[in-house]
């Protein structure tokens, strides 16, 4: 019996890396106008904050116009799940960085249109202020809604290959729509 480590990485990871990575993408939501049209990707941050790409929602009024989409995938029987809209309110907390600098929005998510899941059981991905967080070659893993599908996950060959002093470079598949998606390493 052969045994052996194939290729130049070594990809074992523990079983739980599966459990952290379904509770990670129920904090991801995708960003849809109110008639349903697809716009990006974003994910919980907080019990009440939002964060996404300045490039998806650029203005506090702009936010008005966008409902988040928690649950917009398929179940393990390739089956759509029960979809459960938030609008959000900028009134409340809305910060912004334009394409130019860090291309980020952050906002604070508002009354649930439709839908019975509660915010809080979507949970959230807290931001780490970790040194090592983004090594040179570490795995770059990314859960988003490409051309505005159903939820998806880039899991292999993906690698942050750049680091400047605000932005990480990395080799994955997106697609438009992806703008706003977390990128987790393992």
């Amino acid at each position: 019996r052969a045994r052996a480590i194939v290729g130049n990485t070594i990809d074992f990871v523990g079983v739980s890396f599966l459990e952290q990575g379904v509770n990670a993408a129920k904090a991801v939501a995708r960003i849809a106008f109110s008639d349903g049209r697809p716009q990006g990707t974003g994910f919980m941050v907080s019990d009440r904050l939002f964060l996404t790409n300045h490039h998806v929602i650029r203005s506090a009024q702009a936010a008005r116009q966008f409902h988040l989409e928690f649950g917009y995938e398929l179940d393990y029987k390739r089956q759509p799940k029960a979809i459960s809209r938030y609008q959000l309110d900028p009134d409340t907390l809305f910060i912004s960085d334009s394409v130019e600098g860090l291309d980020y929005t952050l906002v604070a998510v508002g009354e649930r249109v439709n839908g019975s899941a509660s915010l809080s059981s979507f949970g959230y991905c807290g931001l780490s202020s970790a040194n090592d967080k983004h090594a040179l070659g570490e795995t770059a893993n990314i859960i988003q809604h490409p051309d505005g599908r159903y939820k998806e996950v880039v899991l292999r060959e993906n690698r942050l290959v750049a680091r400047l002093d605000v932005v990480l470079h990395y080799a994955a598949d997106t697609q438009p729509g992806a703008s706003g998606s977390p990128v987790f390493n393992n």
